[in-house]
């Protein structure tokens, strides 16, 4: 966010913008090839790694916290965690969206835009399936600031829970998605239930139209409402 300002406080050697997947083993390798202050090349999603959760010795006991306990169907353990895509395309002043639109970019006619983006279902999948066989999951946390952007894309991962049977295997999962779209796209949120979806965070953030303009919402208190009505009579 503020590079420079970094820069002159004399006790740090490269600023890295952005992402660093790629640009930081290069840096640690040859740092006399590059400025002290760069962009991280922006990487593929579907290309990198998955990340190594037994880096965490404890990982299999961390596993057994339950991320939401509910009276009447309780997220069980074990329980993983991953994230399916990276940004957010709004702009709600009080957030770090905006920021992340600083954070997750790449070049274009040579200018950062902003690059919001999702891994391929397949890739999700696969993580999925790699986790399951190793750890026989319960239940998913997915860290995604708005896990619905792209509605084919979520339609898709609710066929793809179907097909690699993560559904018949009654894995519950939690995402994030806000009040207009559950609004403006209610069928797809029955799919996501049918899909497992158990638990769904929204950020209503007021109940004032006021103040919804104030921060730059994009929701109004009507659609707040008729997103609760939704989700009850979906049972989410």
């Amino acid at each position: 966010m503020h590079p420079n300002e970094c820069l002159e406080t004399g006790v740090v050697d490269f600023v890295l913008r952005g992402e660093g997947e790629i640009s930081l083993p290069k840096l640690i390798e040859n740092p006399d090839k590059f400025p002290r202050l760069f962009w991280g090349e922006t990487p593929d999603l579907n290309t990198l790694p998955f990340p190594d959760r037994d880096l965490w010795p404890d990982y299999e006991k961390r596993m057994q916290f339950p991320f939401f306990l509910t009276k009447k169907d309780p997220f069980l353990p074990p329980m993983v965690e991953m994230l399916t895509g990276r940004g957010c395309p709004w702009q709600c002043r009080f957030c770090c969206g905006p920021g992340e639109q600083n954070l997750f970019t790449i070049e274009n006619k040579g200018r950062r835009i902003p690059y919001t983006r999702k891994r391929s279902v397949e890739n999700a999948m696969e993580e999925l399936t790699q986790l399951y066989s190793r750890y026989k999951f319960k239940s998913i946390v997915f860290h995604d600031d708005q896990f619905v952007i792209n509605t084919r894309w979520v339609e898709e991962f609710c066929k793809a829970m179907h097909n690699y049977g993560f559904v018949k295997k009654d894995v519950k999962w939690w995402a994030a998605s806000r009040a207009d779209i559950i609004v403006s796209h209610s069928e797809l949120f029955t799919k996501m239930k049918q899909a497992g979806l158990k638990m769904l965070s929204i950020g209503f953030e007021s109940f004032s139209d006021r103040i919804l303009r104030w921060i730059n919402k994009g929701t109004t208190v009507k659609q707040n409402w008729e997103a609760v009505s939704i989700l009850r009579k979906l049972g989410i």
